[in-house]
């Protein structure tokens, strides 16, 4: 399993884009759409570095509370991954 240790860079990218969405440049659901082909990738590297970017990114965003959509979409995706993973 990756970790945000795994690659250099890792933490310094979480942190940018936790930094746009906490700043409300950028959206859950417009960070969602620009990472799709990463998170729907057949090669579960990719698709694994893309999930966890995303669930690290939505780590830092404690402070910052989700609306209803997007915690029911993010719930809506990462179930589909859990599924897809059996």
């Amino acid at each position: 399993m990756f970790t945000r240790h795994s690659y250099p860079s890792g933490e310094a990218s979480v942190s940018a884009v936790a930094t746009l969405l906490k700043n409300d440049m950028l959206t859950i659901e417009a960070l969602v759409r620009e990472m799709e082909m990463y998170l729907t990738t057949t090669d579960h590297i990719i698709r694994s570095r893309g999930i966890l970017l995303l669930a690290e990114v939505l780590d830092k965003l404690t402070s910052k509370p989700l609306t209803d959509t997007s915690i029911h979409s993010l719930i809506g995706f990462f179930s589909e991954r859990l599924v897809s993973k059996q």
